[in-house]
């Protein structure tokens, strides 16, 4: 099984903390 789950939440963290770190 490939890991798709981990990726996607690999990304959702990082897009999150780039948008925390420019709204700030």
């Amino acid at each position: 099984m490939l890991p798709v789950f981990v990726t996607s939440s690999v990304s959702l963290f990082q897009s999150s903390h780039t948008s925390s770190i420019l709204h700030r």
